[in-house]
């Protein structure tokens, strides 16, 4: 089975579209177009000779060390926001229950 091995490089951006084609049978119409392609990831493309609506894409990510990192982080700014919005609540309970007529 033919294949081919090609790199676009370090992109921090999601590629918009991936236009895939073959030059079986000298068909214009074996073109597909796959979107959104995820960075730094391998894809593999499934090519069926007789239609393209039957091709099929398999993306492999390697999310690498750096994704603790987006985790903790992430998870920091949750917690942040959450305690913010908690002290908040509280405040503004207080501040109602002493104008409240009794």
């Amino acid at each position: 089975m033919p294949y081919v091995y090609n790199g676009i490089g370090r992109s921090n951006n999601y590629l918009e579209s991936l236009n895939v084609a073959t030059s079986i049978n000298s068909q214009l119409d074996q073109v597909k177009v796959f979107t959104p392609i995820i960075p730094n990831s391998q894809l593999y493309i499934m090519a069926n000779n007789k239609s393209k609506k039957q091709w099929r894409l398999e993306l492999f990510i390697n999310p690498g060390k750096i994704i603790i990192l987006i985790v903790i982080s992430a998870a920091a700014v949750l917690l942040i926001t959450g305690l913010v919005i908690i002290a908040m609540h509280m405040k503004e309970k207080r501040e109602d229950s002493k104008n409240r007529p009794q």
